[in-house]
């Protein structure tokens, strides 16, 4: 085996120029690939950082009846699933705590969870420093605890060895560190700072709360059990519940009101999954282009070796013998070429971070780890075995005697070796058709996307989130009057034309939604009451985003606490409830805490419906608008609108709310444009990247087909000679040569619109207003791919029509 290998090394090295362009063709393919599955591998494939995380699983609220499934849980539910679903290994309740934290004098906003103890004996991993929850933690009226995570200790508290026993004021209120988490640990994503503990109260286990599903529920399933297989067990607790308590029957009977449980890893990364699969396809096929003309240098290499092989078979070689020294040097070609590869990924991932793939779910943990080490070599040899074998068994079928003889070889080993080499020219264009009729079609999806209007004015748009300690604002009186200060502060800035806040922004993440009454409407028997998207607002909110007025009138300062209660609503709702008639004057109702249970609301005006989270989606529920000051609540966001480009005024707000509160930090400062960007980051990254393989697809597609038609040229040139010397113009001699590339390029182009066909339903999946048959990008794609192609064509095409009939006649 070393002989052979020596033999293999030597061999490569006596064709320095065909060994460097076949190693980096295949250092680009096959890096490609890497980089690419390292996407996949860290997004979709890894595992969390806790044992057993493959196992665990998000219970959510369903309401099948009416089509609705809500992310979170009620109190209540969780107690009665964690007490009565066997199937539960351990579980956990979790929720978001943000927190306004004051060190040397410099306010700043810092994002934690607050959780039941459960969560680490869940996710199995004990503190670094110090100690996790215990159970006396979590009790009502307990000393405030908090644990941190290993990144935050030593990037903001400077590793203090000392930390333990600390006190560090969370929204004003002062909380001792028990824990610090081991290096690497975060859940369920770098963001979160600490942790808190979760007290349930005897209030929150009320039947009540069973109406707010505002936590969420982690559960580990026990070994071997699937999602599916709990769901009989979640059932039977809901039916349990429902006998128990009988005023939740009819709204079961109405929503099927339910618990489903959902893979971890699957709801956090759902969104990406088929985009990131389908990049890998792409990617993929990029690949075995690239092979197909590796292949293809292969054969003309293994040709001009025609003579060797004969003598060596002559001498006694047998042809087993021969194949295997020719497969070995190609198996060591292509993994010189995945080695040389790895080094293509990581430059690649450097740029690959430039389109934000970073900012994907879980995009944080891109890396070359072992996993796509083993994947490289895998295609590597996977590759070479294939791509490999096919000039090693074509190039010694010749006869020893046929190949000594020039003439011979030509017409028989060459003949079978262009049969070859059009076979895989044919199938490099198929693939490349493919990939560029799916990148073109992502293309127009995305630019019909990005075109898409949110039905609000998003230019000169200046976002930014506060949250009020409940310490220092514990009543509805001092948060308006906070509101009320800031606004008038900010409406007072050169150049803001107007300043508004609400509880949750357009295209941020959060999305409150709720059931309410409409007086006079009857939802009908078995149905449930409507439910909107529930947003409060003060005055200014809606020139902020320049959102249109309809009919009314807006939201105004005298809107306030102790006045008549008022709501605008948007055009969906209006137009679902009174088609035709006049919204104005109707009533509605809630009894919830976003409205603190002040019962009855007016509709005094109807503004235009907007987009709040997908500019891809259409908006199939109603907004309802509160008063801010009728229903103040701690947590809020800021819109400024400008007259210049709004990023210019960070300064100016943070210093407006500085002059209001001094200890009131602010976060997430963004332009409304950037947060729209953002959310297109899941479609921009991989169509980028999908445009820049199909790019490289085509360009090696064309270089294939050169190929062909240079070798045929070559091998023709005594034909060539013979025609001409016989009267056979150049004109004719050309379309000679053109036919024969026509012929490979249309069966390509028909193989890969088959292929397209077969496989345009997982497209079809990733598009927006257009149709994965869209006829434009289907007509479009092949009429490129064939211009470039037969312009490549033209080439060898132009040079066997300067072929001098003496000079082939005397060679032959």
């Amino acid at each position: 085996m070393t002989t052979n290998l020596r033999l293999a090394l030597r061999s490569l090295a006596k064709s320095p120029s065909f060994s460097v362009v076949a190693i980096l063709t295949l250092a680009l393919c096959i890096g490609a690939n890497s980089a690419i599955f390292s996407i996949v591998n860290a997004i979709l494939l890894k595992p969390y950082p806790w044992p057993g995380s493959e196992r665990l699983v998000y219970v959510q609220t369903n309401y099948p009846k009416v089509g609705g499934r809500a992310s979170g849980l009620a109190i209540p539910d969780y107690l009665d699933h964690r007490a009565g679903v066997p199937s539960f290994e351990e579980s956990a309740l979790i929720t978001g705590f943000n927190a306004n934290l004051s060190l040397d004098g410099h306010p700043e906003r810092l994002y934690g969870l607050s959780v039941t103890p459960s969560l680490f004996a869940l996710l199995q991993t004990p503190a670094a420093l110090g100690r996790t929850f215990t159970e006396a933690d979590a009790e009502p009226g307990a000393p405030n605890a908090v644990v941190l995570t290993d990144g935050f200790w030593r990037n903001r508290l400077g590793a203090d060895p000392a930390i333990l026993g600390r006190t560090l004021r969370l929204n004003g209120a002062a909380y001792t560190v028990v824990g610090v988490m081991p290096e690497g640990f975060y859940f369920p994503s770098l963001r979160a700072q600490f942790f808190v503990p979760f007290a349930i109260t005897s209030e929150l286990r009320t039947e009540t709360e069973r109406t707010r599903q505002w936590c969420t529920m982690l559960a580990r399933l026990k070994p071997g059990v699937t999602p599916a297989q709990v769901q009989p067990e979640l059932d039977a607790v809901h039916r349990a519940t429902r006998e128990r308590v009988p005023q939740l029957r009819d709204q079961y009977a109405v929503t099927g009101y339910g618990s489903i449980a959902v893979g971890f890893l699957a709801e956090n990364v759902g969104n990406v999954k088929s985009m990131l699969w389908l990049l890998q396809a792409g990617v993929a096929a990029a690949l075995l282009i690239g092979c197909a003309n590796v292949a293809n240098l292969l054969l003309t290499r293994a040709s001009a070796r025609q003579r060797e092989f004969a003598i060596r078979s002559a001498l006694g070689a047998g042809r087993a013998h021969l194949i295997r020294q020719l497969l070995l040097e190609n198996l060591v070609l292509f993994l010189l070429g995945g080695g040389l590869g790895l080094l293509v990924a990581t430059g690649s991932l450097r740029a690959v971070e430039t389109l934000g793939v970073g900012n994907l779910p879980r995009g944080f943990g891109i890396a070359l780890d072992a996993r796509v080490f083993a994947f490289t070599l895998l295609s590597a040899l996977a590759t070479g075995l294939l791509f490999g074998a096919l000039p090693a068994f074509s190039s010694t079928r010749v006869a020893a005697s046929e190949a000594l003889k020039s003439a011979g070889a030509r017409t028989t080993a060459d003949r079978r070796q262009l049969g070859l080499r059009s076979f895989l020219a044919v199938a490099q264009i198929a693939l490349s058709l493919m990939l560029l009729a799916t990148a073109g079609l992502l293309v127009r999806s995305f630019l019909r996307v990005q075109d898409e209007s949110p039905g609000f004015d998003r230019a000169h748009a200046l976002t930014a989130a506060l949250s009020l300690p409940a310490a220092k604002y514990p009543t509805a009186e001092k948060r308006a009057a906070f509101v009320g200060q800031l606004t008038a502060r900010l409406q007072a800035i050169p150049g803001v034309t107007a300043a508004g806040v609400t509880s949750a922004l357009p295209f941020a993440g959060g999305n409150p939604q709720g059931a309410y009454v409409i007086e006079g409407f009857d939802p009908g028997p078995n149905q449930p009451n409507p439910n909107g998207m529930i947003r409060q607002v003060s005055p200014g909110y809606f020139a902020a985003l320049d959102i249109p007025l309809l009919r009314g009138r807006l939201l105004q300062p005298s809107d306030a606490l102790g006045r008549e209660n008022v709501v605008v609503v948007d055009r969906f709702l209006a137009e679902r409830y009174w088609p035709g008639a006049d919204p104005i004057g109707k009533r509605l109702s809630r009894g919830d805490s976003a409205t603190q249970g002040r019962g009855t609301w007016t509709i005094v005006g109807v503004v235009g419906t907007i987009k709040h989270w997908d500019l891809a989606q259409d908006v199939k529920k109603e907004t309802i608008y509160f008063p801010y000051a009728q229903t103040p609540n701690n947590a809020f966001a800021l819109l400024v609108r400008t007259s210049a480009p709004p990023a210019g005024y960070i300064n100016a707000v943070r210093d407006a709310v500085l002059a209001v509160d001094p200890e009131q930090p602010v976060f997430d400062i963004k332009t409304m444009e950037a947060r729209l960007e953002e959310s297109l980051q899941p479609r921009r990254a991989p169509m980028l990247l999908l445009v820049v393989f199909a790019g490289v697809a085509l360009a090696l597609a064309v270089l294939g087909i050169y190929g062909v038609l240079a070798f045929s040229v070559g091998q023709r040139t005594s034909e060539f000679g013979v025609r001409m010397a016989l009267g056979a113009d150049r004109g004719a001699i050309l379309r000679l040569v053109l036919r024969q590339g026509i012929g490979i390029v249309a069966a390509g182009l028909a193989l890969g619109l088959l292929g397209y066909a077969a496989l345009s339903s997982l497209v079809a999946s990733q598009l927006y207003r257009v149709t994965s048959t869209d006829p434009l990008t289907l007509l479009a794609a092949p009429a490129v791919l064939a211009a470039i192609a037969l312009a490549a064509c033209l080439i060898p095409a132009r040079r066997a029509t300067r072929v001098d009939p003496m000079t082939a006649l005397r060679t032959e």
